[in-house]
């Protein structure tokens, strides 16, 4: 445990959602405290789960802009480029993909390590 100090904005959480926000409010001028009961050894060095994150282009372009972005591993990246929606009722499922649309991909996956 630590000494209790002064913050502008407690979040309570360190996955993704809470580190994203942290980052983003410090970008902006805030201080911020983010409080995450694992130990730090378990986000340092995490162990493979085979969870990914879905990323749009919105959420990416914020990492970008406040530089996570770059810590992420290319290799960890995989671009969206075909999506398709299955109900089970209807023979046909609802199909996306990026011909035509002028991007390279309709989001990414990330590793969620």
């Amino acid at each position: 445990m630590t000494t209790p100090t002064q913050t502008d904005v407690a979040i309570i959480g360190g996955g993704p959602v809470g580190l994203a926000t942290a980052l983003s409010l410090e970008s902006a001028g805030l201080s911020v405290t983010v409080l995450e009961r694992a130990p730090r050894t378990v986000w340092a060095e995490p162990s493979f789960d085979g969870r990914e994150i879905a990323l749009t282009h919105h959420a990416v372009h914020t990492l970008q802009k406040n530089g996570a972005w770059d810590y992420i591993p290319e290799t960890a990246i995989c671009p969206l480029r075909e999506a398709r929606v299955e109900t089970g009722k209807f023979p046909h499922p609802l199909r996306f993909d990026t011909n035509g649309r002028g991007v390279d991909a309709l989001g990414w996956l990330v590793s969620n390590n």
